[in-house]
């Protein structure tokens, strides 16, 4: 009898991932003022309008977001470069926030309670990621 408990529970035990791998994005930018995500190489005009894309599109497929966002400068890259990138990056952050806000709640992320906002906070960690 203690069997047929047992059965179930282990087999819904293997199914479970034991360590969920993290979903990161990886964008290398290199001296040319270009960034580098996967196969496509975008100006800094298209890498914002790309990644705020990707972190909608990956919320619209799975709910969930990606956990980090990976910034690799090359050799040779300029202190404007960086702050470039960085710009651009913070920009789609801040445009996927709004669309994932308007989206779960219904309105602008500035316009939720204090515990709705930290509630996408906690969900989407990656829409509030600093970068250096």
């Amino acid at each position: 009898m203690m069997r047929f408990l047992l059965l179930p529970v282990l087999a819904l035990a293997m199914l479970q991932p034991a360590d969920a791998e993290e979903k990161i994005i990886t964008i290398t930018v290199n001296q040319y003022s270009q960034a580098i995500i996967g196969r496509d190489t975008l100006t800094f005009a298209n890498l914002s309008k790309e990644l705020e894309n990707r972190l909608w599109r990956h919320f619209l497929g799975t709910g969930k977001s990606y956990d980090r966002i990976v910034l690799n400068f090359t050799r040779g890259v300029t202190r404007a470069i960086r702050v470039s990138a960085i710009a651009a990056v913070k920009s789609a952050q801040h445009s996927a926030l709004k669309l994932i806000s308007l989206e779960k709640e219904k309105k602008l992320f500035e316009d939720l309670e204090p515990d709705k906002q930290d509630k996408i906070r906690k969900q989407f960690p990656v829409l509030f990621q600093q970068f250096s």
